[in-house]
């Protein structure tokens, strides 16, 4: 699974800060989250179409954030070098086809944003994953043996169909890259890339000892469900080929470990409750305005446009402070059924006050505030009115 931290950076080249992600939302490319459009909110969508698309809030008609043309051939440059160049007259917008002009393989029209993310000439990818015939033999024979054969004449690439010779059943047309995962003549029976049972249960062993087998009765083939049973989790569902290749686990395990990773990793076990990630994240969640503490020359990152003038006037009036400080992991849930966190604003440290700053309240929001609230009488809101009373001009 993509990481959240390249989904942001993702979002940032496609939408240039009109568009966030809320971070909690993400479970993957192809499952829905939640995004904030700067003009028009909350709307769901999959990361995918967001991040590669350019697809954006529903009533944000068209992608109407662009590059400057200047900004998208530096980053092509520090992606391709020399070998591409972008036309400059065809090019509009990130999220709209424009020409681009590979030196080896000629021109061709593809979207800007794709390209800045690595996206190059279809033959020169064709050229750079293509196979030579002897690491095609190699392949064919490390998962048929002597059984199968290639046609060398009619093999072009691993997307385009050849010949295949099966010493018992004779010729067949095939993808290549079909065959080199287990596929075999249309006439063999178990040709849907089965392993043997015997086979699935001495690689659990070899990668789990006893603490994870299968239900024999439920199992026909990797790339169909069978039935796992975790010695200390109890049973699951789930495609063999992720248990035995990709380590996928019972849920309540694969929570643990990745729990344990984030402990070793970060220290904590949200990524979010460490102040370094949380910022990095902040910094590219929206429009942002880097402030510097008065006392400490700590640089403070401040979202929106309330938190800087707050931050403004507390280095002016030298108010002693501390900027969010600390994360508190709250007994809320979030849709993935995690705990969710909640980092306050600021704390006083003179008036021994945690400081939140806020406008709108959303609905989740409004939960982690009032446990927090609850949990430390010691903390305000400061909106509107605690703004107005300060003489910070909310409006500039």
């Amino acid at each position: 699974m993509i990481k959240i931290e390249e989904i942001i950076r993702r979002l940032e080249i496609a939408h240039q800060g009109v568009v966030c992600i809320i971070p909690e939302s993400y479970r993957g490319v192809a499952e829905k989250a939640t995004f904030v459009d700067r003009d028009y909110g909350e709307w769901q969508a999959t990361p995918h179409r967001v991040c590669k698309r350019g697809h954006g809030h529903p009533k944000r008609k068209a992608l109407k954030v662009t590059i400057a043309v200047e900004e998208v051939k530096k980053r092509v440059y520090e992606k391709h070098k020399d070998k591409l160049v972008l036309d400059e007259k065809t090019y509009r917008i990130a999220g709209e086809k424009a020409r681009f002009i590979d030196k080896d393989y000629g021109e061709w029209w593809t979207v800007p944003s794709q390209v800045m993310l690595g996206v190059e000439h279809p033959q020169r990818s064709y050229d750079r994953y293509r196979l030579n015939m002897d690491e095609i033999k190699e392949r064919i024979f490390e998962r048929h043996g002597d059984l199968v054969t290639i046609k060398e004449s009619t093999y072009t690439s691993v997307d385009e169909r050849a010949v295949f010779i099966d010493k018992e059943l004779g010729e067949w047309s095939a993808l290549p890259g079909h065959v080199f995962s287990g596929y075999g003549h249309p006439k063999r029976k178990g040709n849907t890339r089965r392993i043997k049972i015997k086979e699935v249960k001495e690689k659990l062993i070899e990668k789990y000892g006893d603490l994870i087998t299968i239900d024999e009765s439920t199992y026909e083939r990797c790339s169909k469900k069978a039935r796992f049973l975790d010695k200390e989790f109890g049973e699951w569902w789930q495609y063999p080929k992720d248990v035995l290749h990709r380590g996928t686990c019972h849920p309540k395990r694969s929570k643990i470990n990745k729990m344990t990773t984030n402990m070793l990793k970060y220290g904590c076990v949200n990524p979010a409750q460490n102040k370094e990630i949380s910022l990095r994240i902040a910094m590219k969640l929206q429009t942002t305005t880097i402030k510097i503490h008065w006392k400490t020359g700590e640089q403070l990152v401040c979202q929106a446009g309330w938190e800087p003038k707050i931050v403004d006037y507390l280095n002016q009036n030298k108010i002693d402070f501390l900027w969010q400080p600390k994360t508190f992991e709250t007994p809320i849930t979030t849709k993935a059924g995690n705990k969710s966190t909640y980092r306050p604003d600021l704390f006083l440290t003179e008036q021994n006050i945690w400081v939140e700053i806020k406008g709108y309240m959303r609905p989740h929001s409004k939960l982690k505030w009032e446990w927090f609230h609850s949990e430390n009488p010691n903390s305000e809101i400061w909106g509107e009115e605690k703004l107005i009373s300060l003489n910070i001009k909310i409006r500039s």
